[in-house]
């Protein structure tokens, strides 16, 4: 009886990106409010002191949830992680560039069911197709501020989707809306690269030629 834009969850994906157990790997995707195996392994590691201060805290969270229906515990949860954002600014910071670092990853961690869908042998040949990309990448969006009204809308498209997913939880497949614009800004800082390297070449020549002629 009330009217959603999209759907429920973002106050979850909020709290899963933002608590006190949240590491900013791809496994805080699976982060429940005091239940679930991730939480409890987490929980598990923590001081005595601390990990029953966070199970008392999370047994009056567990018992208001179960009172709310879909749309309120969205809100319960998002209200929560923004305390947690606020009364911790440091850390929630270094959540938000440890989420950044697992969204510009290779790979991340899947869960042990889907282990076998790529091999070592993938993984590698992937690992040497991406980090070249993505350093290309870089050099493209770089040489683009100089003239960054005309990018403007690629660069928009990349900083929303990479603050959305630093702000809430991260997986390297989360970033393949803005894969293309990644190797579009590779092909230009490829141009750029090998434009420097025949620079160079003809320098190296000219130096020589010059040399010779004088001898």
């Amino acid at each position: 009886d009330r009217l959603l834009l999209v759907s429920t969850g973002t106050g979850l994906f909020l709290w899963r990106g933002n608590n006190e157990l949240t590491r900013g790997d791809t496994d805080d995707r699976y982060l429940d409010p005091g239940a679930g195996d991730v939480w409890l392994s987490r929980l598990q590691s923590l001081e005595p002191a601390q990990r029953e201060e966070l199970s008392n805290k999370y047994d009056l969270v567990s018992r208001d949830l179960q009172q709310l229906d879909n749309i309120d515990k969205d809100r319960y949860l998002q209200k929560l992680a923004m305390s947690f954002i606020v009364e911790n600014p440091a850390r929630s910071m270094a959540l938000f560039f440890r989420k950044i670092q697992t969204l510009y990853t290779p790979f991340t961690e899947v869960r042990p069911e889907h282990a076998t869908i790529f091999n070592d042998m993938q993984r590698f040949a992937f690992l040497l197709i991406f980090y070249p990309t993505l350093v290309l990448g870089l050099i493209g969006v770089l040489h683009g501020l100089s003239s960054w009204r005309e990018h403007l809308p690629l660069y928009l498209v990349v900083l929303s989707i990479s603050i959305a997913y630093g702000i809430t939880t991260a997986a390297a497949r989360f970033r393949i809306p803005i894969e293309p614009f990644l190797v579009l800004y590779a092909a230009q800082g490829a141009v750029l690269v090998w434009g420097l390297i025949r620079s160079a070449q003809r320098q190296v020549r000219d130096f020589v030629v010059a040399n010779v002629r004088e001898a």
